[in-house]
C-alpha cells in the first residue's frame, strides 16, 4: 500500500525518469494548432516554435476536470492514504479549479497545493517534497511542510525577447517594441500568481547583483533553510554566475539547476532566457 502520491500537471517539466522512479502522476495540458488539441506531453517544443513560424494559430488550454477524476481514482484504488496535488498557479490556468471540481466528483483524502508559481517553480516544490516522502516523514509532516513550501514559494526571470510574453498580454506591443529595440530587459516576477513586469534593466548585471543575488539575501535573513531553482534557456554561463554569487553570499541554501520548459510555457515565453525560483521554510 502507497501511504502518500503525487499528483502534477505537464508544467511541471520535472525529468521524465525522476517522475516514473518516484511514482509520480502527470495529468496533460493541451496546446491547440490551428483548431487540433493536442496533450502537451505528446509534443515538443519544435512543434510549437515551427507552427508559429508558419504562422499557424497556437494556444494552450488547462487540464479538464476529467483526468483528475482519473488519476484521483487511480490512486485511491492502489490504497493510497493522502493524494497532493501540485498544479500550476490559479492565477495562470484554470487547472487548479479543475483539480478542485475533481475532488468533489471522488472520495478520498485529495490536497490540493495553489504555489502561485508554476513550471520550475512547482518543481522546486516537488522536488523538496518527494525528498520528504522518500526520507519516510509521515503524511502529516510531508503535508504541513507542503503548505510552507507552497505558502513561500517565488519566481523570476527575464527574456531576451519580449515577443512571446505580449501574446500572452503580459506587456503592450509598444512596450515590448520598445524593449527590444533598446535592449531594455523586463524582470517578469509571479505575484499573487500572475505574472507581472516589476522592474526592467539594460544589463544582466544590475539584474544578477541587485535583482536577484541582494533580493534573495535580504529573503534568507528570515528563514532557518533556502531553496533555489535556477532556470537558464541557452544562458548556461549566467546561470553559474548566479550560482557562484549565492552560494558566496547566502549559507544556508540549496541549490538546482534546470534549462528545460515544455511546449506550453515556451509558447508563452520563448526559448531564450533565465530565472530563478525559491522557497524556504
Amino acid at each position: 500500500m502507497r501511504r502518500i502520491a503525487i499528483i502534477i500537471d505537464s508544467t511541471c517539466y520535472l525529468d521524465e525518469k525522476f517522475i516514473k522512479e518516484n511514482n509520480i502522476e502527470v495529468v496533460s495540458l493541451n496546446v491547440i494548432i490551428d483548431g487540433v488539441s493536442y496533450k502537451e506531453t505528446d509534443i515538443d517544443n519544435k512543434v510549437v516554435f515551427d507552427s508559429l513560424k508558419e504562422n499557424k494559430k497556437v494556444s494552450t488550454a488547462q487540464v479538464a476536470p476529467g483526468l483528475f477524476v482519473e488519476a484521483y481514482n487511480k490512486l485511491i484504488d492502489e490504497g493510497v492514504e493522502d493524494i497532493l496535488v501540485f498544479p500550476i498557479s490559479s492565477g495562470l490556468s484554470g487547472t487548479y479549479q479543475a483539480a478542485c471540481i475533481a475532488k468533489k466528483m471522488v472520495e478520498g483524502n485529495i490536497h490540493i497545493f495553489d504555489s502561485k508559481v508554476a513550471a520550475y517553480g512547482v518543481e522546486l516544490i516537488v522536488l523538496q517534497v518527494v525528498e520528504l516522502i522518500n526520507q519516510n516523514k509521515s503524511n502529516e509532516e510531508v503535508i504541513e511542510r507542503a503548505k510552507l513550501f507552497t505558502s513561500n514559494g517565488h519566481v523570476l526571470f527575464t527574456l531576451t525577447t519580449l515577443d512571446h510574453v505580449v501574446r500572452g498580454g503580459r506587456i503592450s506591443k509598444m512596450s515590448a517594441l520598445i524593449g527590444n529595440t533598446l535592449r531594455i530587459k523586463p524582470v517578469i516576477e509571479m505575484i499573487d500568481g500572475k505574472l507581472e513586469v516589476t522592474k526592467k534593466s539594460r544589463t544582466n548585471k544590475r539584474i544578477i547583483d541587485n535583482f536577484i543575488v541582494e533580493e534573495l539575501y535580504k529573503e534568507s535573513l528570515k528563514f532557518k533553510r533556502m531553496y533555489l531553482r535556477i532556470i537558464n534557456l541557452k544562458q548556461e554561463d549566467i546561470a553559474l554566475e548566479i550560482e557562484h554569487k549565492i552560494l558566496n553570499k547566502i549559507p544556508n541554501i540549496e541549490v538546482s539547476h534546470t534549462n528545460y520548459i515544455g511546449p506550453v510555457f515556451s509558447y508563452h515565453l520563448g526559448d531564450e532566457g533565465y530565472g530563478i525560483t525559491w522557497t524556504a521554510e
